[in-house]
Parts: C-alpha cells; structure tokens; sequence
C-alpha cells in the first residue's frame, strides 16, 4: 500500500471570491465555534481542523492522515458547519460558485499568504494576523489543533512576522485618514510643532486623530456636533480638547491642521466665513483636508490666501500610490511565503516517511546482530579479543547507519519521475520485518557458512 503524508485542505470565501451578502451568512462568532470544531472534525473524519472567520474571510483549515482526496468532505464539513449553528442552508451550488479549493502545498501556501497579510482586502493590514491568533486558540480549546496543524501555524506566523520584518509592506498607510496625516507632514515636516483640529468623531475621523498622535502634535482639537461623542474620542486617545459646534470659528482661527469628515450634506466651511477668518489668522497658513463626501468645505476656499485645501480625490492619488508600493512589497512577501510554506510541506514528508526509516534501521540493525553472532560463533574467530570483537560490530553498526543515511538521501531528493513517498513505500516493502531466527534457509546458510569457514583456514594456511 502506497505510503500517505498528512495533506492540509483548505477551503474559502473572501472579498475577492464572494459578494458581502454570502459573507455576512457566512461569518460565525467564537462562541459558536467554540462548541462545534469537535464535532465537525470527527463527523467528517479530519484529524485536524481550525475555521477562521471574519468580515471579510471565512476559511476552514483541515488536515487528514488517511485519505488522499477530500474535496467532498472539506465541503460537506463547510456547510455541516452553518447548519450546526443554526443557519438556514444554502444550495450546494452557491457555495461552490463563491468559495475556492486548494489542497496539499497549494492550502498551505494559501493559509501562509493569508496570516501574511499578502490576501488581504487592503494588503499588509496587521489585523489578519491577530485574527489568525484568535482562530488557532479555538481550535486548540477545541481540542481540534493536533501536532500537525499547531506546527503550520507556528511556522505561519514566524514567516508573517518576516514579511513585516524583511519588506516595506506596513510602511506606506494605505486609509484616507492616514494619507490626510502623511500630506500634512510633507507641508509642515515637523507636525509637533503644529495643532490640529479634526471635525467630526466618526471613524474616519477617530483613525486619523489616533495616528496624528503619534506625531505628539502641539495640540489636538476636536469640535462635533454631539459633544458627548468629541469628548468620547478624547477621553479613548488620551490626549487632547473637545469642544462645542459653537466653537469651530474660534477654533479656525488658531489651529494649523484641520481634517474634516462630518455627514453633513452642505458645506459647514463657506467661503465667506473662511475669508474672514483667515483675515483675523494676519497671513498664518491655514491647511485644510476635506476628506468628507458630501464635501463638508466649500471648493471656493482653496483661492484664498495662506489657505491649502487638499480634498478625497487628492487623497485617493496618495494612497494608490502607497498601495502601489504595498504591492511591490508584496512581491518579496510573496517569494518569503513560497519558501516558507515548501518548507513545512518538506516537513510533512518527513514526518511520514520517518517511522520507515527507522523500521529500516531496526532491520538492519537485528540483521548485522545474527549475523554477528553467528560469525563471531565459528571456531576461526574464537581467539578474537574483546576489543577487536567490539570493533567488528561498531563496523557493522556504522554500516547500517551509512545504509539508512544513503537511503534517506535518495528518498528525500528524488529525482521528476518519481515522489517520495513511493520511494519510502518500496523501502517498506522490500523490508517489511526484522530478520527472524528461522527464515526458511537456515540449512543452507549452516553449509554456506562451513564453506566460508574452511577456505578462510586454506587461506591462512597458505600464508
């Protein structure tokens, strides 16, 4: 029977290959994973398994030891999953037009590239990584991360963790909030020395208060609508002022950075009201990002003196090109997984042929052993001293070693026409047991022996 290696399985749906309506069906919190990864993998005869699921991503990792092919079972475990916890189920059919399939060093790959960052919606977001994490702790509550898949994961995030390290694949923000902070520090160089106030508390509007900070500006100000929300996003950064609608004029007029991204549907910066603030700011640089749709500054302001007004589209250049440079990371990030994911696919192999080698080793060991005994049992060798005794089997031993060290090589590096695990199963073949004391010619090997005997004493007698 031709040898099997474990074989990772892995099957998906992702913002690439499914529309967000079959995701939110798809996407199963932990605490109703929690209870049902167990029961999934026996039922569906895996001897590992991990689910990772998210907003954007819902993927099942399984590994089995016995069959070769599992495509059948790796669908009908994904969809047994939604009707375990309760969903209404779907057409097999829809499931097979938004999901994809990879199997063997292909899954792999896939699982490493995914912890990497390197599939993600906007490429080289650390999220995915924490996710990940999250994924292989249920499982191993679950009892459903054996060996196998604990050793992937391992490798996984130690090869995410040198695409983050060895590319630039986290360096170029890749948000509207983010690009907002990056022009202004192109215009100011040194935002510590500047203040800023943001308008609006909304989430475009928290990520890019929360990376202006990391610039330690000389202030942060926030104005909403809803002062009970401006003082919530201050009280979360832990720095900064919040302030009352009433207040924005005021605020115009001595702050140097202002990014707005408020859901007001007319402009809440005219041209009028601006042209007189900048007369009382005396020709101080006034920097606006609008980075609201509606537009919340009116287009007009842009024309006044001392005033740069920056809006989404100018935005959008920034971050495409940021992106640009993520995907050029990606490319490097990519060659790291490749090599990292063939690594642990070698891995596997090995771990499957390892027992052969060592039954072979058994074999010739127990082999060299009788046929020592039987040796070293004839009167021609019954002067030999102990050492000289011990020498003949440390030769024998280092022999047997030499054999299974050859074996093991050319197993490990076959050649195109052939895979190792076939090798490893002739070698099971060939020598299936250790060498037992009656092999049906012991007769024979009795004559063959006392031949052997009588010309090694016409030798010596000759001498």
């Amino acid at each position: 029977m031709l040898l099997k290696k474990p074989k990772v399985y892995c099957l998906g749906a992702n913002h690439k290959s499914a529309p967000v309506s079959f995701r939110e069906f798809l996407y199963t919190n932990p605490d109703e994973l929690k209870g049902i990864l167990a029961d999934l993998a026996a039922c569906h005869g895996f001897k590992e398994i991990i689910v990772l699921s998210t907003c954007n991503r819902f993927e099942i990792y399984a590994l089995s030891t016995e069959k070769e092919h599992c495509e059948d079972d790796v669908y009908d475990a994904y969809m047994s999953l939604q009707e375990k916890v309760g969903k209404e189920q779907k057409e097999p059919a829809e499931y097979r037009k938004y999901t994809y399939y990879y199997e063997g060093l292909h899954a792999i790959e896939h699982v490493f590239a995914v912890a990497a960052s390197l599939d993600s919606l906007v490429i080289g977001e650390t999220q995915i990584t924490g996710q990940f994490k999250e994924a292989l702790s249920l499982a191993g509550h679950a009892k459903t991360l054996g060996s196998y898949l604990d050793r992937m994961a391992q490798e996984v995030l130690s090869t995410a963790k040198q695409v983050r390290s060895r590319t630039k694949i986290g360096e170029k923000k890749v948000s509207i909030s983010h690009a907002a902070i990056d022009l202004a520090q192109k215009v100011f160089r040194d935002l510590g020395e500047h203040s800023f106030l943001m308008i609006g508390a909304g989430e475009m509007a928290q990520v890019a208060a929360r990376y202006a900070c990391q610039y330690n500006p000389k202030g942060l100000h926030v104005v909403n609508r809803t002062f009970s929300k401006a003082s919530e996003l201050v009280d979360t950064l832990g720095v900064g002022q919040a302030h009352r609608w009433e207040e924005l004029s005021t605020l115009l007029e001595q702050v140097d950075i202002v990014i707005s991204s408020t859901a007001a549907y007319h402009p809440i910066i005219d041209y009028a009201m601006l042209k007189k603030i900048m007369r009382k700011r005396r020709g101080k640089t006034l920097f606006l990002v609008d980075i609201a749709i509606p537009r919340d500054i009116d287009a007009r302001c842009g024309n006044l003196d001392d005033v740069y007004l920056f809006e989404i589209d100018d935005l959008q250049k920034v971050v495409d090109n940021n992106l640009e440079e993520r995907r050029k990371a990606a490319d490097l990030g990519r060659t790291i997984v490749r090599r990292g994911a063939k690594i642990f696919d070698q891995w596997l192999s090995t771990v499957a042929i390892k027992p052969i080698f060592a039954n072979f080793r058994d074999y010739l060991d127990d082999l060299m052993k009788r046929e020592l005994e039987k040796t070293l049992g004839r009167s021609l060798f019954k002067d030999l001293s102990e050492q000289q005794q011990q020498a003949i089997e440390n030769m024998l031993s280092s022999l047997a070693g030499k054999m299974v060290g050859d074996a093991a090589r050319s197993i490990n590096n076959p050649d195109d026409t052939v895979f190792r695990e076939q090798l490893a199963s002739s070698l099971r073949m060939l020598f299936p047991r250790k060498v037992s004391e009656d092999d049906g010619s012991n007769t024979n090997d009795h004559q063959a022996d006392k031949k052997d005997e009588d010309e090694c004493k016409n030798k010596i007698i000759r001498i």
